[in-house]
C-alpha cells in the first residue's frame, strides 16, 4: 500500500510539472494527505481561494480500508470514508498576493465506518456507524517554487458518535471512533496551486 501511494505521489507531482500554467496569482491547490498512508488510507482535498480576499475553502475526502486487532487471533477488517468541509482566514495580507502563511479556521467532518469479517456462517459485524466532528483548527501553508505546498493543521473539535454493532458499548474497541466529546486534530499534506 504505501508503494502504490508513493508511485501515485510520484506520478502527482511528475505530471503537474509538465502543465503550462501561467505564473499569476493561483487560485485553488489540490492536495494529498500525508499521514493517511500509514493508516492503510489515502486522502485528497481541494482547497479554492475566494476571489482577491484571505479566504479559502476546502473540501476533503478519505477512504481507509485495513485490519484492526480486536483479540490475538480475531483481526476484522475496518473500511470507512469520511468528508471534511473547512473555512479557512489567511493572516498575510489584507489583500492576498501569496497563498501561504498562518491560517485560522473552522471545520466539519463526516465518517463512515464498518468492522467485519467474513466467518462460515456469513459475515460478522464487530461495529458499524458513523461519526461526526465540528471544531476549530490553526495551521500554516507554505509554498515552495511558486507552485508546491505543504499544508500543516492543528485543532480539535466535539465528537458525536452513533455505532452499533457487537462491540459499540463504550470503550470496547477502537474508543477513538466510539467515544463522544473533544478529540485532537492533526494533518499534513503535500499539494500543487493551479
Amino acid at each position: 500500500m504505501k508503494y502504490k501511494f508513493y508511485s501515485f505521489l510520484f506520478f502527482f507531482f511528475g505530471s503537474a510539472i509538465h502543465f503550462q500554467l501561467q505564473a499569476q496569482q493561483h487560485e485553488n491547490i489540490i492536495k494529498l494527505g500525508l499521514i493517511e498512508p500509514f493508516y492503510s488510507g489515502m486522502g485528497v482535498a481541494f482547497e479554492r481561494f475566494i476571489g482577491d480576499t484571505k479566504f479559502s475553502v476546502q473540501a476533503y475526502g478519505s477512504l481507509t480500508n485495513r485490519k484492526v486487532t480486536i483479540w490475538e487471533n480475531l483481526q476484522p477488517t475496518l473500511f470507512g470514508f469520511g468528508g471534511e468541509l473547512q473555512g479557512r482566514y489567511y493572516f498575510a495580507n489584507t489583500k492576498r498576493k501569496t497563498i501561504s502563511g498562518i491560517y485560522n479556521g473552522v471545520f466539519a467532518k463526516y465518517l463512515q465506518n464498518k468492522i467485519s469479517m467474513m466467518l462460515p456462517e456469513g459475515e460478522a459485524v464487530f461495529l458499524d456507524g458513523n461519526s461526526r466532528i465540528a471544531g476549530l483548527l490553526i495551521g500554516y501553508q507554505q509554498g515552495f517554487f511558486n507552485r508546491f505546498f505543504i499544508d500543516v493543521s492543528l485543532g480539535s473539535g466535539y465528537h458525536i458518535a452513533d455505532y452499533s454493532g457487537k462491540f459499540s458499548d463504550k470503550g470496547r474497541i477502537i474508543p477513538s471512533l466510539i467515544s463522544s466529546g473533544f478529540v485532537p486534530k492533526f494533518d499534513i499534506k503535500a499539494g500543487i496551486a493551479f
